[in-house]
């Protein structure tokens, strides 16, 4: 008689992880064409976050947390469905690929736009944000 044991019984009875039903980490970047705004995406344990940094910017950060040793007010983030928040960073994001004016990038929930007047980029539930060097909202 020959028995089948079930993946995860098996790997578990011989010390090592069985597969995931998650998919894969996922880490995506771009940059505007300005390469003034740069954004990264990833996805970790099933988790969604977007992160774009401005650079060079005329508008007025809000006031800087006293826990914030770091960078302060030109970084942002946001969640699958949560709204936008300022991060304190010692970091940039962004990368050598280019979003060219007039295109649009999907990454999981988030979709950006790239056009001359800035960068705007939404998430599942429709929060987001518009930047450019003198703009900043949130929505």
């Amino acid at each position: 008689m020959r028995i089948r044991l079930p993946l995860a019984i098996l790997a578990a009875g011989l010390g090592v992880a069985a597969p995931s039903a998650q998919a894969a980490d996922i880490v995506r970047s771009f940059s505007t064409p300005s390469r003034n705004i740069g954004c990264t995406f990833s996805r970790f344990d099933g988790v969604w976050r977007a992160r774009c940094d401005v650079f060079s910017h005329t508008w007025r950060a809000p006031a800087r947390p006293a826990s914030c040793d770091f960078d302060w007010g030109s970084a942002m983030r946001m969640g699958r469905t949560t709204r936008p928040r300022f991060l304190c960073v010692s970091d940039a994001a962004g990368g050598s690929s280019i979003l060219a004016y007039g295109r649009t990038r999907r990454i999981g929930p988030f979709t950006c736009r790239s056009l001359q007047s800035g960068l705007r980029c939404t998430n599942a539930a429709g929060h987001g944000w518009k930047l450019s060097k003198q703009t900043r909202r949130f929505f």
